[in-house]
């Protein structure tokens, strides 16, 4: 059973140290699959290939091991960490990120927005735009960074990077394309049904806004899969 937890706005240091946590975890048996879905605080992120930040405005930068160069997390953006074991999976690297594009396409999709992939980059693109930026690190098979689609947040903060080395203005909001607001944590539902149907399993997704440490996590997915056990 794939678990998703919902944890509100949160610090990006934060998501990331829990990352690492959960990914030991997931190594060693103590939790199976799951995807923490959250917005962020402002913050800029270079990943392995690099990047600049040219005027960071007070604004953190962090480098980091996921795949791709410099991008933004704020406000008003949903951003997924699947902590995913992908050779339980059957997946290959490249195969889950095409998984997740898809994921995000199908999305898009209930939205009524007919998203799609641009050949030769990773992402999800509307109009020649990029809408849903993925950059992913993986450890013994077992995944953690992820996905990040611009729902709603504040494009400006683009013009600081050279986000993806695609030059600037090349990103877009979803509110944007359906001229109408999208609620972030309802999006986040939808896109994790979308992604337990592309994993072919069951799912459930649970509210942890506030001080959601590592153990919270593991011991509220211990709990869920005990209580599904005992429905099934």
């Amino acid at each position: 059973m794939l678990v998703g937890f919902w944890l509100g706005r949160v610090g990006y240091e934060y998501a990331y140290r829990l990352q690492l946590g959960l990914v030991e975890a997931r190594a060693k048996g103590d939790v199976g699959d799951l995807v923490l879905l959250m917005e962020h605080d402002h913050v800029y992120t270079l990943g392995r290939k690099g990047g600049v930040v040219y005027d960071p405005r007070g604004v953190p930068v962090y480098r980091v091991e996921r795949g791709g160069y410099a991008t933004y997390h704020g406000p008003g953006q949903l951003v997924g960490y699947p902590i995913i074991d992908l050779s339980s999976r059957g997946l290959t690297v490249v195969g889950y990120i095409r998984l997740l594009e898809e994921v995000i396409i199908r999305s898009l999709k209930r939205l009524g927005i007919e998203a799609s992939r641009v050949e030769g980059f990773s992402g999800v693109w509307y109009g020649g735009k990029k809408v849903a930026s993925i950059g992913i690190a993986v450890k013994g098979w077992i995944t953690y960074h992820g996905f990040a689609v611009n729902v709603k947040t504040d494009l400006s903060y683009f013009n600081n990077i050279d986000p993806c080395n695609l030059g600037q203005g090349i990103m877009v909001n979803v509110s944007d394309i359906v001229k109408t607001d999208i609620d972030l944590k309802g999006y986040a539902k939808e896109l994790f049904e979308e992604l337990t149907y592309a994993l072919r399993d069951r799912g459930v997704m649970v509210d942890l806004v506030g001080d959601a440490g590592i153990d919270t996590i593991i011991n509220t997915y211990r709990q869920l899969i005990r209580a599904s056990k005992i429905l099934s």
